[in-house]
């Protein structure tokens, strides 16, 4: 049994595990690793450039995870947002005890992936980037 003080870290970990296990797969697969876990889909219409994207948010307990797709379908980065909004500065307090941190690049690297954090407006998340992909080539440099 996890006590007060060990139930921050242990959540973290289970939320890197989740995005980072969702990178480079694709839609049908997110909704297979969730089997349980709500999900909507979300489609972007942008009428100047006649885009669309879709995104997939799904919610884990006291978070959502917002993936974003490639033009291949593939899932190339993972936006998690925490719905209390002061968690994430206990959860990147943890980031710092269990990632490397570069403060050049202001990213996090973990076994498999980049986590960034990101604060736009009222709005507080973590980003999770794949390596090797164009965005994110050498960017610990």
């Amino acid at each position: 049994m996890l006590t007060p003080d060990q139930l921050p870290k242990a959540r973290l970990i289970y939320y890197t595990g989740c995005a980072s296990i969702v990178l480079g797969c694709k839609k049908e697969t997110i909704k297979d690793i969730f089997p349980h876990s709500d999900y909507y889909i979300i489609h972007f219409c942008d009428r100047k450039n006649d885009t669309q994207e879709i995104s997939i948010k799904i919610k884990l307990e006291d978070t959502s995870l917002v993936c974003y797709f490639d033009e291949k379908g593939l899932c190339n980065a993972c936006y998690l947002y925490f719905d209390h909004v002061n968690d994430i500065f206990t959860y990147t307090e943890i980031c710092s005890t269990l990632f490397t941190y570069h403060s050049a690049t202001k990213l996090w690297t973990m076994r498999s992936a980049y986590i960034r954090f990101r604060e736009e407006d009222e709005n507080k998340y973590l980003i999770f980037l794949p390596y090797n992909t164009p965005e994110n080539e050498n960017p610990i440099q």
